[in-house]
């Protein structure tokens, strides 16, 4: 695991979360593995820790070359060219097709989005955790 330098950027609840996602816990990068109200375990442990221990991962760019992304001059894509995420100060524009989409703040957040429109996980690479 790869301990990296962190800041809280915001409360996360239970039901924003999904099996898979990447968050920190004492300042590692964990994946979680089941969920529970305001309960979450980590992969390869079997046992709950409370939520308020997790924090969210903060969107940079060193995280998204982590992915499977592909990095050119104009933002991250996905390998179907349709999918666009720029980093911009503290936040990540995504576009779909060309258009605004939305906007994402942490790495959770844009798993959860990258799944909803691809059906395929974003995960960080295991060989950098």
């Amino acid at each position: 695991m790869k301990k990296i330098i962190h800041f809280k950027i915001k409360y996360m609840k239970a039901e924003e979360l999904r099996i898979g996602n990447i968050l920190l816990c004492n300042g590692f990068e964990v994946e979680i593995d089941c969920i529970q109200k305001n309960m979450l375990a980590k992969v390869g442990e079997n046992f709950y820790t409370p939520i308020d221990q997790f924090e969210a991962i903060p969107l940079t760019e060193e995280i998204l070359l982590r992915t499977d992304l592909q990095s050119e001059e104009d933002g991250f894509w996905d390998k179907e060219g349709i999918i666009n995420f720029q980093i911009k100060l503290n936040e990540c524009e995504v576009y779909y097709n060309g258009e605004l989409l939305t906007f994402c703040y942490s790495f959770h957040e844009l798993q959860n989005l990258f799944y909803a429109l691809t059906g395929t996980e974003l995960t960080i690479n295991e060989n950098t955790l």
